[in-house]
């Protein structure tokens, strides 16, 4: 199954924390990093590279939004959330976009999805204005699933004393 495929299949249950504890784990931590960074602040133009469901749309004051991801339902959901941003359905840094003109790029959890990674710097660079900022986030699930497996062991060793 493809990438696209994939995230539109799960998209209705991509921020059900219930149904994936770990995934909801990483994007709390993200977002709290993130959070601390544009609160208070007000942006020209921001763009969300992999946007998913918009929880980043949703927390950033912009005059402009926009919001690049390569699965339709994930971008139909963003829409249903933050119905004031643009959308742009394909595969960063593949989409046509200006250069010079964000403020604020953000991405989260998307690094492994990357084909060529120098290309999808070398794009962001471009996008951004001479003094733009560029939040990059990328502990996953599946970093996460790690560290829990490291935080049970250490658990068990203080508890045993072994």
């Amino acid at each position: 199954m493809e990438i696209r495929e994939f995230y539109d299949k799960i998209a209705l249950e991509y921020s059900n924390a219930s149904a994936h504890p770990t995934t909801a784990t990483a994007r709390k931590l993200e977002e709290e990093l993130t959070m601390h960074i544009v609160t208070g602040k007000r942006y020209h133009t921001v763009i969300d590279i992999g946007c998913g469901d918009g929880h980043f749309l949703r927390s950033v004051d912009a005059e402009n939004k926009i919001g690049i991801d390569i699965s339709v339902e994930m971008i139909r959901l963003n829409s249903m959330h933050v119905p004031q941003a643009s959308y742009v359905l394909g595969c960063f840094p593949d989409v046509p976009l200006k250069h010079n003109f964000i403020d604020l790029a953000h991405a989260s959890f998307i690094l492994d999805h990357a084909k060529d990674l120098g290309k999808f710097f070398a794009k962001t660079s471009k996008l951004l204005e001479l003094d733009g900022q560029f939040i990059l986030t990328e502990f996953n699930p599946e970093s996460m699933l790690n560290f829990r497996a490291h935080e049970e062991i250490l658990k068990y060793k203080s508890l045993t004393g072994q």
